[in-house]
């Protein structure tokens, strides 16, 4: 393969892997935030829900609209921020190797975020009962897993008592 159709490859694939990060964060917030009525989106993501609304002859429900608009407006903003990226590592001004881990980086952090909303929102959902549990299995997480792990298990058991705490709120509440 020659070097321009390398680079240009590459300037694709991190348009992509950006663009599909940002689709599926968006699709999730989206659904999310247009299912609790609070419709949100850019001109483009509405104009393509309107768009979809057309085609099929009939309207989504809130949460679909919702997800097909933030998927939308994800996959602009982040594939646009990706192609940037890309062509920054072309220009020569950042390795490739460089851009990989700052692509895993990223898309740790969209994991942290979702992970931590869901904990937010089942919290939310358990009401202010569900605090004190989640700060239970918080504390008992960590000092377990720093018992077992050390300084290693420290985080993975907060992180871990935590969902334990908030999973029990839910469950605590559900039975009410």
């Amino acid at each position: 393969m020659d070097q321009q159709l390398q680079t240009f490859a590459r300037v694709l694939a991190c348009s992509g892997f950006f663009g599909l990060l940002g689709a599926s964060f968006g699709a999730l917030v989206g659904h999310l935030s247009w299912k609790r009525g609070r419709p949100a989106g850019s001109a483009a993501g509405l104009a393509v829900a309107r768009a979809a609304a057309r085609v099929t002859g009939r309207d989504s429900s809130p949460g679909s609209t919702g997800a097909l608009v933030g998927a939308i407006d994800g996959s602009l903003f982040l594939g646009i921020f990706g192609t940037a990226v890309g062509l920054i590592g072309a220009r020569g001004h950042v390795a490739w190797t460089t851009l990989g881990h700052a692509a895993f980086s990223v898309l740790l952090l969209i994991a942290a975020a979702v992970f931590f909303g869901c904990l937010a929102l089942g919290i939310i959902y358990a009401g202010g009962r569900a605090v004190a549990g989640v700060f239970a299995g918080g504390m008992l997480g960590a000092a377990s897993g720093a018992f077992i792990g050390r300084a290693d298990g420290l985080v993975i058991g907060a992180l871990g008592g935590v969902l334990a705490g908030t999973v029990l709120g839910v469950v605590s509440r559900g039975r009410r």
